[in-house]
């Protein structure tokens, strides 16, 4: 057969018809596609889900032909999510973008990404670029102030502390979501627990009301037990089928002997309420009522989950109750199958900022917790020290625990092992999975604080809650007396110079003087050397 150079160019034209067809359609699809795509991000977005929102992002094709307030949107929720690569692509292709202005709120986010990195000086320039650009109505302004301020703190205090001998994250349990609350077991040194949101959360994504939407929802938390095997891994597993659920449950504590779980159950993660479970066997005895703790308060927020320094004392973060702005630490007691009023820790631990996720050491002083104030933090929630001082019912300054603990993102729910040798926490830095992953580390000298529990008060309530009483109110501060040829360290003495030495561990801050007097009843050099002997 000949060829044909009719039919062939008329089968050309025909295939390059359709060819230019097929790409038009997968034009049309993409475009289709990206605008879906785009809404889906943008509603997530505004519900504050940037989990989902970069879920959705991160499936946009063609990301040159993307609108440019989509791409800051996308920028914004990579930096959200830590995806520090693809923050940093999307910053490239923002800048190829620009028509001689960049969008107004692009320092901004290029500021918070030298910030997370640790690029101080190149993030506290890009601070001060938008601040000078920036409307005075744009509401990132403030918080570019404060990241500003974080800035400047991390500059100078840009040192590792040498307290810290090992951090790690555990990577065999995090994933691109979070885990958060970790808890160590009262009962066994090689078990923790923590709750997880994630693709393995029972119900899958969820809305605000705890109904399926895996267009704008949110993993819900579930409870998991993480356990060391023989090659010294964690191996996870969720808890009971009696506790997780389709709704959030998220960990608060333990009793003292680990008895009892209490832990915060609710479709939404600002409407929780507390449960107690008894780990009966018994399915039909096993107690997950709320009662007693809905005496304490409606709901908490996931934020301000109670912890349990012992089944009769908590302690929680709350934005609902008076307050000196934002989120306050307060303190209860339960007391004739009541909690007490809530009873904020004051202005000495509480800022205009937030105060979050209080850890009470064993002896009932120390108290570790996270807060943003920007002028003792390295950027977002640190984690802070303070130490009740019980002869002066009054906080000590309140420190900053310092790197590698902390770090330029979010490290919260700061909680010691039994010995005080080692740690856990909650952190959203860069190098994470994604969302916030749960870091263990151990300390060069065990925390003394921890060893053992306190037999007087904490802070300003007795822990004999049937005798309630202030600490501390007044100390009596008397002469050591000593009769003629006797010795000062008699059983009274000693009782009290004890008394002394704990206000003085109390308080690093205070001086002792020590004076000796005599009433002459030997020759004078015989006394004055009788009483320096006694005094030294």
């Amino acid at each position: 057969m000949g060829f044909n150079p009719i039919i062939h160019q008329a089968g050309s034209k025909r295939f390059y018809f359709c060819y230019l067809l097929l790409i038009l359609s997968i034009a049309n699809l993409q475009a289709q596609s990206n605008k879906q795509l785009i809404k889906m991000a943008d509603r997530c977005m505004e519900q504050g889900n940037t989990a989902t929102a970069y879920m959705h992002y991160s499936k946009l094709t063609a990301l040159q032909k993307v609108d440019m307030d989509d791409l800051l949107s996308f920028l914004n929720a990579a930096i959200h999510e830590r995806q520090m690569e693809q923050a940093n692509d999307l910053s490239l292709l923002i800048e190829q973008k620009d028509k001689g202005k960049l969008p107004e709120d692009y320092l901004f986010y290029k500021a918070w990404y030298f910030h997370l990195l640790g690029y101080y000086d190149a993030s506290i320039n890009t601070y001060k670029n938008f601040i000078r650009s920036a409307s005075n109505k744009n509401p990132l302004r403030s918080k570019a102030k404060d990241y500003l301020l974080s800035c400047s703190y991390a500059r100078r205090n840009n040192t590792v502390s040498t307290g810290v001998v090992n951090l790690e994250s555990i990577t065999e349990l995090n994933t691109p979501y979070d885990e958060l609350r970790p808890l160590f077991s009262k009962q066994f040194d090689d078990v923790f627990y923590y709750s997880a949101a994630g693709t393995k959360s029972i119900g899958g994504l969820r809305d605000e009301f705890g109904q399926s939407d895996m267009a704008y929802g949110s993993y819900n938390f579930d409870m998991y037990k993480a356990q060391k095997n023989s090659n010294g891994f964690y191996v996870s597993s969720s808890l009971s089928y009696l506790l997780n659920s389709t709704s959030n449950e998220i960990l608060a504590g333990f009793s003292p002997a680990g008895q009892v779980l209490f832990f915060g159950k609710g479709d939404r993660q600002d409407q929780l309420k507390i449960y107690a479970d008894t780990f009966n066997q018994n399915i039909y005895q096993r107690d997950l009522s709320p009662s007693p703790y809905s005496s304490l308060n409606q709901s908490f927020t996931l934020l301000g989950l109670p912890v349990f320094y012992s089944d009769q004392v908590i302690l929680f973060a709350s934005d609902q109750l008076e307050g000196y702005g934002g989120y306050d630490l307060y303190i209860s007691f339960l007391k004739n199958g009541k909690w007490t009023p809530a009873e904020n820790l004051g202005p000495s631990v509480n800022t205009t900022y937030d105060e979050i996720s209080p850890f009470l050491a064993k002896n009932g002083k120390a108290l570790y917790f996270s807060s943003n104030n920007p002028a003792i933090s390295y950027g977002g929630f640190d984690v802070m020290k303070a130490v009740f001082l019980a002869h002066s019912t009054s906080w000590s300054d309140v420190e900053n625990l310092g790197q590698p603990i902390n770090s330029t993102g979010d490290d919260i729910q700061f909680v010691l092992s039994a010995d005080g040798g080692s740690a856990l926490l909650a952190s959203n830095r860069v190098g994470s999975q994604g969302g916030f992953d749960i870091l263990n580390f151990q300390f060069k000298d065990q925390i003394q604080e921890q060893w053992s529990n306190i037999s007087s008060s904490i802070f300003g309530q007795s822990t004999d809650l049937g005798d309630q009483k202030v600490a501390g109110d007044y100390f009596d501060w008397r002469p050591l007396f000593y009769g003629f040829n006797s010795e000062l360290l008699s059983n009274e003495n000693q009782k009290y110079l004890k008394q002394v030495a704990q206000i003085l561990m109390d308080d690093s801050e205070l001086r002792l003087v020590l004076e000796v007097h005599s009433n002459q009843v030997d020759l004078l050099p015989a006394d004055l050397y009788l009483a320096y002997q006694r005094a030294y």
